[in-house]
């Protein structure tokens, strides 16, 4: 793997009680980016080029919900910005 994003061993805190932690996934990959603009065609997008750009922003949210049917199941989230 030359390119992409890798995360490891990722935990959430606070799940059970107040200083628990508890393991969400031991890896999660993302390699490979293309990105399809109209007509069908694709290119790379270069995750590097797009972390390095001062406008980027990784942040996490809590206690939000999904937009349909006031689901509250959306506990925690990481919204990363390129």
């Amino acid at each position: 793997m030359t390119s992409g994003i890798v995360l490891i061993g990722v935990v959430a805190p606070d799940t059970q009680a107040v200083g628990s932690t508890e393991q969400v996934f031991e890896r999660i990959d993302f390699t490979d980016f293309l990105v399809t603009f109209a007509g069908n065609t694709t290119e790379p997008f270069d995750i590097a080029r797009g972390f390095a750009d001062p406008a980027s922003t990784l942040r996490m949210r809590e206690n939000g919900r999904r937009r349909f049917n006031g689901d509250n199941l959306f506990q925690r989230g990481l919204e990363l910005v390129l």
